[in-house]
């Protein structure tokens, strides 16, 4: 087990190792050690040789722990850099999505667009900024275009997609297509699920072990044992759909999502 204690750099090594200080910095991140982790964040940044993806990286791991504001301005700070991916700025438009700035958003769709017109992640990205604004039909059309493709890079956001599409013929009342692109995601997340379900297996068993050692408590013990494992299964059902490659795929990580009270069938598939 890895014990991070207050920050300082470790003796031994090598202070130019952007990796290891992006990986600091989403840790203590997680442990809302925010000063120590804007630091190490900010130190890659300065010693990496190619900039635009350790920027976009950061901006990933900010809004990873919902520090939005500083995961903008790293996004921001990213497409500036020449060499910058389209999902760097389709991934800031998600950002500007939840800030409601919906011009900005769909200007970085446009340019990620120029750069990759059959972007699935921008395509998708595209669809539901046109759904929140209303334009159903080229939502529909944007949304559809990806729906064939078998590359398995684009998985995850192939699911998103039909999620989206099925929000998109809820709003025009199509309600039975609506119900089957449901189905068609859920479809493309089963033949997966049997890897992402065995944490959960794991920790149940466990649980269950932990609750039969201790006989006087075990009807309080199973009843959290129960608890927990319901909590586990729901993490572990949402995992499939999730893609924390800096720069590429949807950059969802696990245990959190952008928007807080949003009814999106989309993002609720992506909450523990």
């Amino acid at each position: 087990m890895i014990i991070l204690k207050p920050w300082s750099e470790p003796a031994g090594w090598d202070p130019a190792n952007y990796r290891v200080l992006l990986d600091l910095g989403l840790a203590y991140g997680m442990r809302y050690n925010f000063e120590a982790s804007e630091r190490c964040l900010d130190k890659a940044v300065r010693v990496a040789p190619q900039k635009a993806e350790v920027l976009a990286m950061a901006g990933t791991h900010c809004r990873n722990v919902n520090r939005f504001e500083l995961a903008r301005k790293y996004f921001e700070r990213a497409v500036e850099e020449p060499r910058v991916s389209p999902d760097t700025f389709v991934k800031l438009a998600e950002v500007y999505e939840r800030f409601r700035l919906l011009e900005q958003a769909q200007a970085m769709v446009g340019r990620a667009l120029e750069m990759n017109r059959g972007s699935p992640l921008a395509l998708l990205v595209r669809a539901r900024l046109d759904r929140l604004s209303g334009r159903l039909e080229e939502a529909e059309r944007s949304v559809r275009s990806f729906l064939g493709d078998s590359d398995p890079n684009t998985w995850s956001t192939r699911i998103r997609g039909w999620y989206e599409l099925g929000a998109i013929l809820d709003r025009q009342e199509r309600f039975d297509e609506a119900m089957a692109a449901f189905l068609e995601a859920k479809a493309l997340i089963r033949p997966n699920a049997e890897r992402f379900s065995a944490p959960q297996q794991s920790v149940r068993a466990q649980l269950e072990r932990a609750a039969r050692k201790s006989p006087r408590k075990s009807s309080s013990a199973g009843a959290a044992a129960s608890r927990i494992t319901r909590g586990v299964s729901r993490y572990c059902a949402a995992i499939p759909v999730r893609n924390n490659v800096a720069g590429t795929g949807d950059g969802f990580a696990p245990g959190h999502h952008f928007f807080r009270g949003d009814t999106d069938p989309v993002r609720n598939l992506s909450r523990p």
